[in-house]
């Protein structure tokens, strides 16, 4: 496993509870082809994230609004916690998704 992977893992241990969320962001996917294949296998992520209750987002500064599914997912599952919040959550989706991609 890559060092990057295994001190992933090894902040888990340190920071895991039921009121961490944990997000697993694969990024470089413009880079993944037959003759480049994954360090770490998906379904090795797969595994851990099921068993930890994390959530799987891949993303590449290559693709054009790659990076928005990573943030709405952060967004969504953040206010999903605070009932007051929901009302604008759709607003602050737009905000943020608007700063990334300014031109």
């Amino acid at each position: 496993m890559p060092p990057s992977w295994d001190g992933a893992l090894r902040c888990l241990d340190d920071t895991l509870s039921e009121h961490v969320r944990v997000y697993f962001c694969a990024t470089k996917l413009d880079l993944i082809s037959e003759s480049r294949p994954r360090v770490v296998r998906p379904e090795v992520v797969k595994i851990i994230a099921s068993h930890i209750k994390a959530k799987i987002i891949e993303t590449s500064s290559k693709v054009p609004k790659s990076a928005d599914p990573l943030f709405n997912t952060i967004i969504e599952d953040y206010v999903s916690g605070f009932p007051e919040y929901q009302k604008w959550s759709t607003t602050l989706k737009a905000k943020i998704s608007t700063m990334f991609h300014h031109k």
